[in-house]
């Protein structure tokens, strides 16, 4: 490490603890989880009580049959793009002084939040945010009582039985095939 970052690490000052029951919390994980809990709000109402949301659901299953039923296609995929951009960016302000920011911090974090979503299932917003607590609630546990050296493994783990078990996921639908 060089001497000037260390002598910066040296100089900051403690993080203020918050007590939440028998949890303590950061301030930057407070307020990590207080904008995240907002996001997934913000995105839920969106999509499921606006135009906007109908739309973009629609194009998302299946794009020729919401063009033909009126949805502009010009706009909604923009629309999606920059809803996405800006939904990474206030994440990626969120985390940057946890994982201090460098070119590649988002690797551990989206390989995990892959997982969290597959174990939800990809097709169900509610499925998805009770993957991403239930991994980080497992991640935890196992940290806690077992190691944190097997956080990982344990993680992955977990992905690969739901894979085999319920490969649309926990809270995902099953799909129908058609002859």
């Amino acid at each position: 490490m060089p001497l000037w970052l260390a002598a910066a690490e040296a100089a900051r000052p403690a993080p203020r603890v918050n007590r939440i029951l028998s949890t303590h919390l950061d301030g930057q994980s407070l307020l990590t989880a207080s904008v995240a809990a907002a996001m997934v709000l913000g995105v839920g109402l969106l999509l499921y009580r606006t135009r906007w949301g109908i739309a973009l659901r629609a194009v998302a299953d299946n794009r020729v049959v919401a063009g033909m039923m009126g949805i502009d296609i010009r706009t909604t995929l923009p629309f999606a793009f920059a809803l996405t951009a800006m939904l990474g960016s206030v994440a990626g302000c969120l985390v940057a002084p946890v994982f201090f920011a460098q070119f590649r911090m988002g690797q551990v974090i989206l390989v995990k939040a892959f997982a969290a979503a597959v174990i939800g299932g990809l097709e169900s917003i509610p499925g998805v945010f009770a993957g991403g607590v239930f991994l980080g609630v497992m991640e935890s546990i196992v940290g806690g009582y077992v190691s944190s050296t097997y956080k990982d493994f344990f993680a992955f783990a977990l992905l690969i039985t739901v894979l085999v078990l319920r490969p649309m996921g926990i809270l995902g639908g099953r799909r129908v095939e058609k002859d």
